[in-house]
């Protein structure tokens, strides 16, 4: 599982992209529960996660972009060599 941080109050959101013909892992992303807060919170962004799954062995490149949906240039991005072995 990979954490990340979350603006979604500025629109922005984590576009997950697996570069790999096998498809060696599935990936699935979810928020998290906002902590516990103040009567008044300084932020309603909450973490978003990346859930790795491996399928079959094999090499993936996952790529996070934080970015608008209506925008092409990301914030941010990160990138993730994953290998599946047996």
């Amino acid at each position: 599982m990979i954490r990340l941080e979350g603006h979604a109050s500025a629109g922005f959101r984590w576009e997950v992209v697996v570069e790999d013909e096998a498809a060696a892992i599935d990936v699935r992303t979810r928020t998290t529960a906002p902590p516990p807060t103040p009567a008044v919170p300084e932020s309603f962004n909450v973490d978003e996660q990346v859930v790795v799954v491996a399928r079959a062995a094999g090499h993936a490149v996952l790529r996070l972009q934080l970015r608008r949906p209506w925008e092409t240039e990301s914030l941010d991005e990160r990138v993730f060599n994953v290998t599946v072995s047996e």
